[in-house]
């Protein structure tokens, strides 16, 4: 079965942006320790250097192992995502478009809603991209996946 160029199109696009958020769950998950022990890093805002500094060790204790179960949670929902696009999206398999929008609302709707309270702006920029990318990719490849039906025009 050969696959349409917006299949290949989309299922590249999709590919780029899992591996690279595939990276930075990584870089989180390894190198979070030593990133946060730096005040005035470029991820977290002064409200939550004061928050990390000034808290009692256990809170401080829990914002740390959050953000490594959090990042493992991005690891595990980005390689879930990259076997479904590798398996079966460039495949043209329904589900797993289905699959794709479901997990990738999990994953970079997760990376917004989390960042909102600390107001981390560029996290929460980097989720937003995330997100609008793997919309627009999807909706690129959703003619190929759904097909013209009656009364519905993709």
């Amino acid at each position: 079965m050969e696959t349409k160029n917006t299949i290949q199109v989309s299922f590249v696009i999709l590919l780029i942006l899992m591996i690279i958020a595939l990276g930075l769950e990584v870089f989180i998950a390894f190198f979070f320790e030593r990133f946060v022990s730096q005040p005035g890093n470029l991820f977290y805002g002064e409200q939550v250097d004061l928050f990390i500094y000034n808290s009692h060790a256990l809170e401080n204790h829990y914002i740390r192992v959050l953000a490594g179960f959090a990042s493992r949670y991005g690891i595990a929902a980005c390689l879930a995502c990259l076997m479904i696009l590798v398996l079966a999206f460039r495949k043209g398999r329904k589900w797993a478009w289905s699959g794709v929008l479901i997990i990738s609302l999990f994953v970079w709707g997760s990376v917004l809603i989390e960042n909102i309270p600390i107001h981390n702006a560029i996290i929460f920029t980097i989720g937003l991209l995330g997100l609008l990318i793997v919309m627009a990719a999807l909706m690129f490849s959703a003619r190929e996946f759904w097909g013209e039906k009656e009364g519905i025009n993709l």
